[in-house]
């Protein structure tokens, strides 16, 4: 799943070296001998995934794969974290910017891309403890509508002249956990879905590694 946040801090002045900064020196307490968030493998002590500053700058902190600290044991092996600079409650900053919102939509569908979640799949931090964030200002709903339904996002149009190149080859979606593909007459059909048509293929039919771009071109069959 994806999980939201907001910093509860000033929306314009902060950044995401002043939130690193401050998860490198908190006091985490998580267990005996455990007070300091872990560095990530790209150098970041920040316990999110992603973060949004107001101008829109998208800095990753950590590979989706490894865990972080940000919404309770029971639900952070299992979701990718995305905060923005902002305090979103009464009192605060209103709404994230409009730069944070383009950047926060694209990395939603981005996600949605590579492993196929639906909006449901989407949350809040205050699903999971008891807090606001990312802010009262914030709802689900708003942040279900910077998604795609179905999880899958709209990519280029159908080529008829594209597709007909592979024509008799296997294709592999080399960013969807290698979904395999047969191309027959310019249109494709998912080899796992139909066994009885891999039983039919004859020979051994060439094998290429496509990304979901290039993969959507062909239209199925």
């Amino acid at each position: 799943m994806i999980i939201c946040h907001h910093t509860a801090s000033p929306r314009d002045t902060t950044t995401a070296l002043a939130v690193n900064n401050f998860h490198r020196d908190k006091d985490w307490d998580v267990g005996p001998g455990v007070a300091r968030a872990p560095i990530s493998s790209l150098g970041w002590h920040g316990q999110y995934h992603y973060f949004i500053e107001a101008s829109g700058r998208l800095v990753q902190y950590a590979q989706e794969s490894e865990l972080r600290w940000h919404a309770g044991p029971d639900v952070n092996t299992r979701s990718i974290a995305i905060c923005m600079a902002g305090w979103y409650d009464d009192g605060h900053d209103d709404m994230p910017t409009e730069a944070q919102v383009k950047t926060l939509k694209r990395l939603i569908q981005d996600i949605q891309r590579r492993y196929r979640f639906t909006k449901e799949q989407i949350h809040g931090h205050r699903d999971f403890m008891q807090k606001t964030c990312p802010g009262n200002h914030i709802s689900i709903e708003w942040l279900r509508s910077l998604a795609v339904d179905g999880g899958v996002v709209p990519t280029a149009p159908p080529d008829p002249a594209f597709a007909k190149k592979f024509n008799g080859m296997i294709i592999v979606a080399a960013e969807d956990h290698g979904r395999k593909w047969f191309v027959y007459k310019g249109t494709r059909i998912e080899i796992d879905k139909a066994p009885e048509f891999e039983r039919r293929l004859s020979g051994k039919p060439f094998v290429v590694w496509m990304n979901n771009a290039d993969l959507a071109r062909i239209p199925l069959m």
